[in-house]
């Protein structure tokens, strides 16, 4: 028996068109990644976006990667191939997936320890993503106040302005810098912090020189370190050679 109502579910079926093409924004192809033995499965697009240098070495066409003469013209990615990642474990690459595909919550803001953070600059200087490491740089900036974490970590990830602070930071801190310290940042750098301390005529007591006579000490010494860093720092485009930003707490 018919009650002359419209079924709305069947007449919007029927309205509704074929498929006219793919959807330029939001049709992505997938990656697998092989970590450690763990297999992941992501939309590839993120990673092409982020990093010219990644998409260069890991996700070229096999074809175009071999010298094929066709080149692009016949070279196609295979979703299923497995792209491994050596040199890194599976806890950290999933700490960056964290940022590059954040999960689905109530909130907006994207939450990571100092460690993700590390993890993230880390790896996002290796593979280029050069937003990413601008963002964990200025994340970890508060957080960065022992001076001997900031010769570290700003000497392996190519952040001048870190060194030159944690050089700053132990030429005025007062009394003397530890053997475990001086393995930590090598003992040449220790010899010549305090090279640069008796210029300022301070031994192991408290520093109280001028910025500048300080500055120009460091640069004395460490000028052709902090030359070198600040070169290969540029490829990164970002620029915090050689002024400091004073944050240190000593």
């Amino acid at each position: 028996m018919s009650t002359g109502l419209k079924d709305d579910s069947v007449e919007s079926q029927k309205a509704c068109p074929g498929p006219t093409g793919k959807e330029e924004l939001y049709y992505w192809d997938t990656v697998c990644f092989s970590v450690e033995g763990r297999i992941f499965k992501v939309p590839r697009q993120h990673f092409i976006v982020g990093s010219e240098y990644f998409a260069n070495k890991y996700l070229r066409p096999q074809a175009y990667q071999e010298g094929d003469p066709r080149g692009s013209e016949i070279a196609t990615f295979d979703p299923d191939a497995l792209v491994t990642l050596k040199g890194i474990s599976a806890t950290a690459f999933r700490t960056f997936l964290k940022l590059l595909f954040p999960s689905l919550t109530s909130t907006l803001t994207l939450t990571l320890t100092k460690s993700e953070w590390l993890t993230t600059l880390s790896l996002s200087t290796t593979w280029h993503f050069l937003q990413f490491r601008e963002l964990a740089i200025q994340q970890l900036g508060p957080h960065l106040t022992d001076p001997i974490e900031l010769v570290k970590s700003g000497r392996e990830n190519f952040v001048c302005a870190w060194v030159m602070d944690g050089y700053d930071a132990l030429v005025r801190r007062n009394g003397t810098i530890s053997e475990r310290e001086s393995e930590e940042i090598g003992h040449l750098t220790t010899v010549r912090i305090y090279l640069v301390r008796g210029a300022l005529g301070k031994g192991d007591g408290p520093r109280y020189s001028s910025e500048l006579s300080v500055f120009n000490e460091i640069h004395l010494k460490f000028g052709e370190e902090l030359r070198i860093l600040g070169a290969a720092e540029k490829k990164f485009k970002i620029k915090t050679c050689p002024k400091s930003r004073k944050r240190i707490r000593i």
